[in-house]
């Protein structure tokens, strides 16, 4: 799936059980996002350093109000710079199964209890933005739409080493 980084068994925190789930694949991508918010605050930031700083020593003739506003402005900058390094990358939660039958509704329902447990948890070393189910044997029907609502991704394996995405828009409801 061309992930900038991925995690192999992580183990996360969650709210409810008192056990930790471990998550087959984290996938890490660089959000357009984060990268966005990044480089504003990290621009106004700068910029407003610049200007804060040549104010202050006079060598920028800039009125005392405006000085303030300016510096007012570069720490708000600075607190978006910072603030957007939590929203840099976005993960994936990918659940991998290898049953010797297609996939019921009830693996589905309980990736997504586990996710939004996590959700829940005070645990946000992960924000997943997108849950995957793959199976080697496929996924019934019945499980497909639970997956639809639920928003999960769904892959079966379509060759030797090649691995199909579902179209969830397919599946009627």
């Amino acid at each position: 799936l061309k992930y900038d980084e991925y995690f192999l068994n992580q183990k996360v925190r969650v709210k409810i059980s008192t056990n930790e789930y471990e998550v087959d694949i984290i996938g890490k991508e660089l959000s357009e996002e984060g990268r966005n918010r990044h480089n504003i605050g990290l621009i106004v930031m700068l910029i407003g350093g610049f200007f804060f700083f040549f104010g202050l020593i006079n060598f920028i003739e800039i009125p005392q109000n405006a000085l303030l506003a300016i510096g007012v402005v570069t720490v708000i900058g600075g607190f978006v710079y910072d603030n957007s390094k939590k929203h840099l990358y976005e993960y994936t939660w990918v659940e991998c199964k290898d049953h010797k039958t297609k996939i019921g509704k009830d693996i589905v329902t309980n990736l997504k209890s586990k996710a939004d447990d996590y959700h829940n948890s005070m645990d946000k070393k992960f924000i997943f933005n997108k849950i995957i189910l793959v199976s080697s044997t496929g996924i019934i029907p019945n499980a497909l739409r639970f997956a639809k609502e639920d928003s999960i991704i769904c892959y079966y394996k379509s060759g030797d080493k090649e691995f199909t995405q579902y179209d969830l828009n397919a599946i009627i409801d």
